[in-house]
């Protein structure tokens, strides 16, 4: 009899914690419930998602034929042959409203998921696939067309072309969850690919300049990424509050494991803004083995995972602005300025991510790399292909 007390006694005090750290939430009018997720309904003649389905099955056909002449995405891209680059024409030539209609939807308000937010969660996101991989075929045809464009020293047009991806990416985020945070910055990222490839020719405009600045500079990723974590958030309550069956975890551990994934969301939007290294190992819950921990160490290598793309993708956006301020130099050889602000730049455009310093530049002979030093904290001079430092490089 006085266990069955002590249990309901427990139960009391823990669901009277969770309801006040419920309401806390709720009064700073962040979601709490999956329905409170839904955006605003898009006017169709400003939903993106209308348009571009106009041109899905072109885009799929034109990836198709390109397809048929590229075996190697990567080589095709930097070193088109003859016969590559006629096939590309080819493709372009083949579906040539491709190109206009992409311009078209990205000029929009946004894109429509068409996300049932009334669903469980399980069920909730499972028509995304379709979306997303559209998504990820018109942005292949726009990096093939900056492709070509280089492929004829257009070196202009072939850095515009990262403004219609970083729009692209900018399509996520009506939606708030990881899984549209990482997708726009999985765009965001191949638009600095673009970008850079393009800056490595001749010198672009000034017009061109100032477009990718302004882009570049409209993304807020710390903004993103909380509202991301507030909608991650309302789904791991639904997810807990559901019951036992999808997760395992029995009435008496609910409100002890939702209120420590509470503190552990509440400790990576605490931290966003902060460089990585005044956080680095402490978001990771304590007593990660006690039953209690059970959905904070489910979650955890997702939000561990966003953090590193979130970091990755700020720091390299940043790089390609500075890398951008190099190059477009009447004498883009002469050394750095040792203040990076000295291009013109605002000062959070130059710092580094992962330590609040400034981020590091090195010329080679291939020409400038910009690059932060990492998650290991460390100057790696510049060595990119394992991750030991991000940024841009010829």
């Amino acid at each position: 009899m006085a266990f069955l007390l002590y249990l309901a006694v427990r139960i009391y005090i823990n669901d009277k914690r969770l309801n006040r750290e419920l309401a806390n939430i709720q009064s700073a009018g962040d979601p709490i419930f999956i329905a409170d997720l839904a955006p605003p309904p898009l006017p169709q003649d400003r939903d993106a998602a209308i348009v571009m389905r106009t041109i899905r099955d072109d885009v799929r056909a034109f990836n198709r034929e390109v397809d048929r002449v590229c075996d190697d995405e990567d080589d095709a891209i930097e070193n088109l042959t003859d016969v590559q680059l006629e096939g590309m024409g080819a493709a372009f030539a083949a579906h040539p409203d491709i190109l206009p209609i992409i311009q078209e939807a990205v000029a929009l308000d946004g894109y429509d998921w068409n996300v049932d937010y009334s669903k469980s969660p399980p069920s909730l996101m499972e028509k995304l696939g379709d979306d997303f991989a559209a998504h990820r075929e018109v942005v292949h045809v726009l990096v093939l067309h900056a492709a070509v464009q280089r492929a004829h020293n257009r070196w202009d047009e072939a850095a515009r072309v990262a403004i219609p991806i970083l729009k692209l990416g900018s399509h996520f985020n009506r939606d708030r969850a990881l899984v549209f945070f990482l997708g726009s910055l999985g765009l965001r990222s191949t638009a600095v690919d673009v970008a850079n490839r393009g800056l490595r020719g001749n010198p672009v405009s000034e017009e061109t300049q100032r477009l990718l600045h302004e882009e570049f500079a409209r993304a807020d990723l710390v903004g993103e990424y909380v509202d991301a974590l507030k909608g991650e958030r309302a789904y791991g309550i639904a997810c807990i509050r559901q019951g036992p069956r999808p997760i395992g975890i029995p009435l008496l551990r609910r409100a002890p494991n939702l209120l420590n994934y509470l503190e552990l969301i509440e400790a990576n939007i605490r931290t966003a803004p902060a460089p990585y290294s005044a956080h680095q190992g402490t978001l990771i819950p304590p007593q990660s083995n006690a039953p209690d921990y059970r959905f904070a160490m489910l979650v955890q290598p997702t939000l561990e995972a966003t953090r590193d793309a979130f970091e990755r993708t700020r720091a390299r956006m940043r790089a390609i602005r500075v890398l951008m301020a190099i190059v477009t130099r009447d004498d883009p050889d002469a050394p750095a300025p040792a203040d990076l602000t000295d291009f013109g730049l605002p000062k959070d455009a130059t710092i580094d991510p992962f330590n609040s310093q400034p981020l590091r530049v090195k010329p080679t002979s291939q020409g400038w790399v910009v690059y932060s030093v990492g998650r290991d904290l460390v100057d790696n001079g510049g060595k990119l292909d394992d991750l030991s430092d991000i940024g841009v490089a010829p």
